[in-house]
Parts: C-alpha cells; structure tokens; sequence
C-alpha cells in the first residue's frame, strides 16, 4: 500500500469515526430532549427540564463508555483466542511437514 493509500484509507476511517460519533451524539439529544423537555412556554430550559437533561446525558454516556470496554474486553478475548488458534494451527503444520521429510527421504535411500 503506498502513501496515498494508506492516508486516503486513514481519511476514510476518520469519516467513519466522525459519523458514529454524530450519529449516537444526535440519538443520545433526541432521546433526552424527548424524555425531559415538555415546557415549550419558554425560550430557557426549566431549573427541572436541565436537570433532567444533565441527568439523562450523563447516564447515556456512562453506558457507552461501559459499552464500549466491554466490547474492548470482548475484542481482545477473541483475538487471542484467534492468535492462539493460528499457531496451534501452524504447529501442527510444522508437526505434519516433519513427518513427511523424513519418509520421502528413507524411500529415496531405499529405492537405490
């Protein structure tokens, strides 16, 4: 991959990032606003309808935060578990091609 590839893959992955943020930023204030806003009487949020607000953003941020270290925890788990996977995988490769080495060398001894 050359430079430009990979700071164009680079630029990709910022936009995803970028777009999940705001994306879950726009359902975390939709839901909230939904939740805690029900005064439309007035240009300022009530001392109550904040404290909602406040209340409710927090509380959605904690859960992502946890959300996000365990699927952390999870991802980790399951990479390891692929790596060790792969080398068992590779030794028994390694097992299977030193037992074959050995009987094509003992037949070519034999066969002269």
């Amino acid at each position: 991959m050359n430079a430009a590839q990979m700071q164009s893959a680079s630029l990709d992955q910022q936009m995803r990032v970028s777009r999940d943020f705001f994306s879950i930023y726009n359902q975390m204030t939709d839901n909230c606003f939904s939740r805690c806003v029900s005064n439309f009487n007035y240009n300022q949020l009530t001392k109550d309808e904040a404290s909602c607000i406040h209340s409710c953003c927090d509380k959605l941020v904690k859960m992502n935060h946890r959300g996000m270290a365990i699927f952390m925890d999870v991802q980790t788990k399951k990479q390891q578990a692929m790596m060790e996977q792969v080398a068992q995988m590779e030794q028994q490769q390694q097992n299977q091609n030193q037992t074959v080495l050995p009987s094509i060398g003992s037949e070519t001894k034999q066969s002269t």
